[in-house]
């Protein structure tokens, strides 16, 4: 298989009792963006370490400021926080 390392993703690694071969199920992507889409977290995880899913924690937690950052403008503007709707 051919492909960087990084972007070669292992799924599954199987053998049959007593055999001395193995069957290797694996994904290979163009880019790593397309890797973190796709692939489960505990996958990355299992295959590159804590770091390599730490960073893909970053661009979320940009998302949730920017949620909370809108938020905020709504209560500005109105000089009151938005009303949120209550179940009965």
């Amino acid at each position: 298989m051919n492909g960087k390392e990084t972007l070669i993703v292992i799924q599954k690694i199987s053998s049959n009792f007593g055999a001395k071969e193995f069957t290797a199920k694996a994904h290979s992507y163009k880019t790593e963006e397309e890797m973190r889409k796709i692939e489960l977290k505990h996958i990355l995880k299992r295959n590159f370490g804590e770091e390599k899913v730490a960073e893909k924690a970053v661009p979320e937690a940009k998302k949730e400021n920017k949620t909370e950052d809108k938020k905020e403008e709504a209560k500005d503007a109105k000089g009151k926080a938005p009303e949120e709707k209550k179940e009965a």
